[in-house]
């Protein structure tokens, strides 16, 4: 699964760089078609990468898992300004064609220097079972929901926000990517930190409380809300 998700999400990038070519509607659904593939793959390969993680290292599950969203992270600082430049230097096409051949690449290299694991079904069907019976555990499907919260917060800025800076401001794609660089630096830093302390402390329910508050005080400022102008008169651009 994760050698067949990476090349598939290579694919749909070398594809989705050439959507300039296509025009009117068939674009829309070109893309359209292309960046559901794509994460389709990508969710695959996630999936395997941090299934074989966490199985090779049961007992810092944590420590694991801040350090894998540490290089996530640094994925999230770099992509931006990278994407800005590369665009800047050769066009729509550079950055989705280098994304997408550098993700064939590492699909092979994976291919040969991965060991070849033995599928176990009886051990399949328990891992099912079990995962159900997590889901209805109401701590774990907050967790889950808190979890599509953050994430859909992660996203929503470069569809908004770009947009933003370059018609008010005129920014070019490279400042822009530089921009989205802070929050991926801090990302970066922050994760193996909250992973370690989460396997040290065991304080895991008030770094969710901590962190849900300081996200929700920061998407708040960033509008700014309403809320914000009536009462600090802190008034939208």
């Amino acid at each position: 699964m994760l050698i067949t998700g990476m090349f598939v999400g290579g694919c749909c990038s070398l594809m989705f760089g050439f959507s300039e070519y296509i025009e009117g509607t068939s674009f829309v659904v070109y893309c359209f078609v292309t960046r559901t593939l794509e994460a389709f793959g990508v969710s695959a390969y996630i999936t395997a990468g941090v299934a074989i993680l966490t199985h090779a290292f049961p007992n810092n599950v944590a420590k694991v898992m801040g350090a894998l969203e540490g290089f996530n992270g640094i994925g999230l600082m770099s992509g931006p300004a990278l994407g800005g430049l590369l665009y800047d230097i050769g066009g729509y096409k550079m950055p989705f064609l280098l994304v997408g051949g550098v993700m064939l690449c590492s699909g092979v290299v994976v291919w040969i220097l991965l060991p070849k694991q033995d599928d176990e079904k009886e051990e399949e069907k328990q891992t099912t079972s079990a995962l159900l019976s997590f889901l209805r555990v109401p701590t774990i499907a907050l967790t889950c929901g808190l979890t599509m919260v953050t994430s859909c917060n992660m996203s929503f800025l470069q569809p908004i926000l770009e947009p933003y800076l370059s018609d008010q401001f005129k920014t070019s794609p490279t400042s822009i990517g530089l921009i989205f660089v802070l929050w991926g630096g801090v990302y970066t830093l922050a994760a193996p930190v909250w992973g370690f302390l989460a396997d040290r402390k065991k304080a895991a329910r008030l770094m969710i409380i901590g962190g849900m508050s300081v996200l929700t005080v920061s998407v708040l400022m960033i509008g700014p809300s309403p809320l914000l102008a009536d009462y600090l008169h802190i008034l939208p651009v």
